[in-house]
C-alpha cells in the first residue's frame, strides 16, 4: 500500500473510529453519523480492497480487544460481589449487540473478506461479528470464570427452593446459560461451553441433594412414604431444570436423582414390596411400582422378581396340599386366576411385565413337574374340556383359558394334547353338549399361534362341517312330518373327524326308524351327490320311563335304545332273542347289556351275560333323579369303540412318521452326519411337539436303512441315499 493510501486510511479510520466506540459502548448513534461511516468504509474498500480490508480488520480487532479488556477488569472488581452474574449477563448482551452492529457496519468489509481474504498474510475469514465473539469467548470462559459462574446459578438455586429468589433473578441464570448455547453455535469447537457448564451444574446439584436425602429418611418411615416426598420433590426440581437445561440435561439429572434418592434406599423398597405381597396389599405393592415407573419414565423390571417368587410360593404351598394332580390343576388355575385379575389387571392395570412374568412363573412350576409328559398334556385336556362347559361368565372362561394356553406351550407332548382336544371337540360337537359354536372358535383364537398349522386346520374344519350340516339338516328335517318324536340329525361330510365311524348296524325300533328312513329320503333328495351312511355307536336319545313309581327320563345311545325299547311289550327277553330283535352284533350287545345293567334299570338270571340268559326289567328301580344318563362304559371294561386307545395309536403313528421324516431330512441337508449329531438333530426338531426316546429312533434309523432311504458307511456316518 503506498503512503498516500496508507495516510488516506489513517484519515478515514480517525473519523469513523468514534461512531465505532460509541457502538461498542451501545451508545446513540445518528443516522447521519451511521451513514457517513458506513460511506467511508465503502469508499475505501473499493479503492484497495485487498489490502484496505485487511487493515480495517486489524483495526477492529485492536478496538474490541480494548472493550473486552475493559469490560473484564470491570468484572473482576465485582467478582465477589451477589450482583457478578448480573453485570456478567449485562456485558454480554451489550458486547454481542455491539458485535452484530458492527457487522453491519462493515458488510463491506465483510464482503471483501470473502473474496480476496486468501491474499491476506494473516489470512482473515471471519466476518467481524464471528471475530468479537471468538474473542470474547477465549477471554471469559476460562476455568476460573467458569467455576464463578457455575456457583452463582447454583446458589441462585438454593435461593429458588427456599422461594428467596425473584423471577427477574432466575430469568438472568437462564440468560447466562443461553449465552453459553448461543455462542457454542456461533463459534463451533471441540471444546463446547454449554456443555461444560451444564456438566459442573449437574455434578453441583447431585452434591447438593445429600441433606435432603439424610431430612427425608429421619422424616418419614416407609418407603411409600419416602418414595412420595421424593417424586414430589423432584417434580418441583424438574419445573426448574426444564427452564435451565435441554431435555438431555435434565434426564441426565434425574438419573442422579435416582441414584441419590432411590437407588441407595433399593434394600428398603424390596424389603417393603416383599412385605406388600406376602400380605397380599397389591394396592400397595402396585403403587409402589406405578411410582417408580412414574419417576423413571420407562419400564422397571426390578419388582418382577420379587412378584414371581411369592406367587412360585403360594403355588407349591397350596400344590403340596393336593394329592390329586387333577384338582392341584384346578387349584393352581384359581390363584393364577386370582392374581392375575386382582394383582395385574385390576392393580397393575394389566401391565404387559408382570402379565408375562405371571405366564413365565407357570411355565417354571410346570418345568418342575417330573409326571409322565403324556399323562401330564391329558389332565391338561380333561382341565380344558371342563372349563368350555363350565356355566362360568366369558371373562373368567377368557382367564382359565389363557391359563391352559400358557400350560401348553410349556408341555413337553404337544401332540398328545392336541389329539385328545381334537378327540373331545368332536364328541361336544356330535353330542350337542358344546355351549357355543362361537365358544369354540374362541377357544381356537385363544391358542391361535402355538397349536400345529395341521391341528388348527382340522378343527376349523370341522366347525366349517359342523356349521354346514346344521344348514343342511334344518333344511331337510322341515320336510320330515311331525310324529310326536322330536329328532335331531348330524350329517358329517369330511373323514377328518376323530371318531371310529365303524359301520356296525341295528334294527331301529319303528318309533324311530320312520323318521330316520324319512330324512334319508329327503336328504337324498336335497343333497343328490350325496350317500348317506348311518352310524348308530354316535347316536343318542332319550326314553321317558312309565313303569315305575314315577316317570324318568333316560338318555342313552341307539343300541341300548333298541335294546330296552323291547321291553314295552315283555318284562323278561333272551339274550339270543334279543338279538334277533335288534340285529346288533353279539360282542357289541354284550357291552351294552353290561352298560344297561349297570344302571340297575334290568337284572340278569346270570352273572355273566350268555346267550341263553334273561334279562328282565327291575321292577324296583329307583333313583333321585328324574333325568340320569345311561353309562357307555362298564367299570373295569374297555368299549369295543375305546376312543383313548384309538388317540394313543394315532400319536404313536405321526410320532413316528414324524421322526422318519426328521431323520431323513437331517441326514439329506447333512452329508455323512455321525449317529450322536444326528440323534441331537432329530430331537431338536422333535423336542418343541413331543419328547423323543432314544431305542424308538434307533429302530427306525435301521428301518429306513432296510427300506434303502439311507445308509450307514463302514466309519459309522450315516448319508441320504438319492
Amino acid at each position: 500500500m503506498s503512503v498516500n493510501k496508507e495516510q488516506n486510511l489513517f484519515q478515514m479510520w480517525d473519523l469513523s473510529e468514534p461512531t465505532v466506540n460509541k457502538i461498542l459502548l451501545q451508545k446513540t448513534v445518528t443516522r447521519p453519523a451511521w451513514n457517513e461511516t458506513y460511506q467511508r468504509i465503502y469508499s475505501l474498500c473499493v479503492i484497495e480492497p485487498w489490502s484496505v480490508g485487511e487493515s480495517l480488520f486489524k483495526m477492529i480487532e485492536i478496538c474490541l480487544k480494548n472493550r473486552i479488556s475493559r469490560i473484564y477488569r470491570d468484572l473482576e472488581k465485582k467478582s465477589n460481589s451477589a450482583d457478578f452474574l448480573k453485570a456478567f449477563n449485562k456485558a454480554w448482551k451489550q458486547f454481542s449487540k455491539a458485535c452484530e452492529d458492527l457487522n453491519e457496519l462493515f458488510k463491506p468489509v465483510n464482503n471483501h473478506a470473502k473474496i480476496y481474504a486468501s491474499e491476506w498474510k494473516s489470512g482473515q475469514r471471519e466476518e467481524i461479528k464471528h471475530l468479537g465473539l471468538n474473542l470474547w469467548k477465549n477471554a471469559f470462559y476460562e476455568k476460573k470464570l467458569m467455576n464463578k459462574i457455575v456457583e452463582l446459578i447454583l446458589e441462585g438455586f438454593k435461593d429458588i427452593r427456599r422461594g428467596f429468589l425473584s423471577d427477574k433473578k432466575q430469568n438472568i441464570m437462564i440468560e447466562v446459560l443461553e449465552s453459553f448455547k448461543y455462542l457454542d453455535k456461533i463459534i463451533p469447537s471441540k471444546q463446547l461451553v454449554y456443555d461444560e457448564a451444564v456438566t459442573l451444574l449437574l455434578d453441583g446439584l447431585k452434591n447438593s441433594y445429600t441433606p435432603f436425602l439424610v431430612e427425608f429418611s429421619k422424616e418419614i418411615d416407609t418407603f411409600v412414604e419416602y418414595l412420595d416426598k421424593a417424586i414430589s420433590f423432584w417434580k418441583n426440581e424438574e419445573k426448574l431444570c426444564s427452564l435451565l437445561f435441554d431435555t438431555g440435561s435434565v434426564e441426565k439429572l434425574r438419573a442422579s436423582f435416582a441414584d441419590n434418592f432411590i437407588e441407595q434406599k433399593v434394600d428398603g423398597m424390596f424389603s417393603e414390596c416383599q412385605q406388600c405381597v406376602e400380605e397380599q396389599r397389591f394396592r400397595d405393592f402396585a403403587s409402589i411400582h406405578a411410582k417408580i415407573e412414574q419417576f423413571y419414565l420407562q419400564p422397571d423390571t426390578r419388582l418382577i422378581p420379587v412378584f414371581s417368587r411369592f406367587f412360585k410360593k403360594m403355588v407349591f404351598e397350596q400344590l403340596s396340599r393336593e394329592k390329586n394332580e387333577q384338582e392341584a390343576l384346578k387349584e393352581m388355575c384359581k390363584m393364577y386366576t386370582k392374581y392375575r385379575k386382582e394383582l395385574v389387571e385390576k392393580d397393575l392395570r394389566d401391565h404387559p411385565l408382570f402379565a408375562t412374568a405371571l405366564e413365565e412363573a407357570l411355565k417354571d412350576l410346570e418345568n418342575q413337574n417330573k409326571s409322565d409328559p403324556n399323562e401330564t398334556a391329558k389332565r391338561l385336556v380333561n382341565f380344558c374340556v371342563s372349563v368350555l362347559l363350565s356355566k362360568e361368565s366369558e371373562e373368567e372362561l377368557d382367564v382359565k383359558l389363557d391359563f391352559t394356553r400358557v400350560l401348553f406351550q410349556n408341555l413337553k407332548s404337544k401332540d398328545v394334547f392336541e389329539n385328545y382336544y381334537l378327540l373331545h371337540l368332536s364328541k361336544r360337537l356330535l353330542t350337542g353338549t358344546s355351549r357355543t359354536i362361537e365358544l369354540e372358535e374362541n377357544m381356537l383364537s385363544t391358542f391361535d399361534g402355538v397349536w400345529s398349522f395341521e391341528h388348527k386346520s382340522k378343527i376349523q374344519i370341522m366347525i366349517k362341517d359342523f356349521k354346514a350340516s346344521k344348514n343342511v339338516t334344518n333344511q331337510v328335517a322341515s320336510l320330515i312330518p311331525d310324529g310326536g318324536v322330536d329328532s335331531t340329525f348330524m350329517a358329517l361330510r369330511t373323514s377328518i373327524w376323530p371318531v371310529k365311524l365303524n359301520e356296525e348296524t341295528c334294527k331301529l325300533p319303528q318309533e324311530i326308524g320312520n323318521f330316520a328312513q324319512a330324512y334319508e329320503q329327503n336328504y337324498k333328495a336335497a343333497c343328490e351327490s350325496h350317500k348317506l351312511t348311518w352310524h348308530h355307536v354316535l347316536s343318542r336319545g332319550t326314553v321317558r320311563i312309565n313303569f315305575l313309581d314315577r316317570p324318568y327320563d333316560a338318555s342313552m345311545n341307539t343300541f341300548q335304545m333298541a335294546i330296552l325299547l323291547l321291553f314295552q311289550n315283555a318284562d323278561t327277553v333272551c339274550v339270543k332273542e334279543m338279538q334277533d330283535s335288534v340285529c346288533i352284533p353279539y360282542g357289541t350287545l354284550v357291552f351294552q347289556l353290561d352298560c344297561l345293567l349297570e344302571s340297575g334299570l334290568v337284572t340278569c338270571d346270570t352273572e355273566v351275560v350268555l346267550a341263553s340268559s334273561l334279562i328282565s326289567l327291575n321292577l324296583n328301580y329307583s333313583n333321585e333323579l328324574t333325568e340320569f344318563k345311561i353309562p357307555q362304559n362298564v367299570k373295569g371294561q374297555k368299549s369295543p369303540t375305546d376312543a383313548g386307545d384309538r388317540v394313543e395309536k394315532i400319536v404313536h403313528l405321526d410320532r413316528k412318521y414324524f421322526l422318519e421324516a426328521a431323520i431323513v431330512r437331517v441326514v439329506k441337508s447333512c452329508p455323512q452326519v455321525n449317529h450322536d449329531d444326528l440323534i441331537e438333530k432329530v430331537r431338536a426338531i422333535a423336542k418343541a411337539w413331543f419328547p423323543i426316546e432314544i431305542p424308538i429312533v434307533n429302530k427306525i434309523i435301521e428301518k429306513l436303512i432296510e427300506k434303502e432311504y439311507i445308509s450307514r458307511m463302514n466309519n459309522g456316518l450315516y448319508e441320504y441315499i438319492s
